[in-house]
Order: structure tokens, then sequence, then C-alpha cells
């Protein structure tokens, strides 16, 4: 769903199958960058001992 509605994936941008599938890599490169970004700026848990 994330794909669909953020990063372009209700209609295809090219007609050839390659660049539809080069548009669908970008897209998950796309969505795995954000996910990793996400992660690294989350701010530690404090330590409880």
């Amino acid at each position: 769903a994330d794909a669909k509605q953020l990063h372009g994936h209700r209609y295809a941008r090219f007609r050839s199958r390659t660049r539809v599938a080069c548009q669908c890599l970008l897209a998950a490169a796309a969505q795995n960058i954000k996910k990793i970004a996400m992660a690294l700026t989350k701010a530690p848990k404090p330590a409880t001992a």
C-alpha cells in the first residue's frame, strides 16, 4: 500500500517492461532508504538497570 500511495505504483510511468521494472526497483530502493533513515534517526531508549 505504501508503494502504491507514495511511490507511484498506481500507474506505470513508462511503457517497456524493462523500464517499468526499473521504476519498481527504484521505488523499492526509495522505500528501503526511508526505512533505514527512520531506524537511524530514532532516539535510543534509555538503559534501565
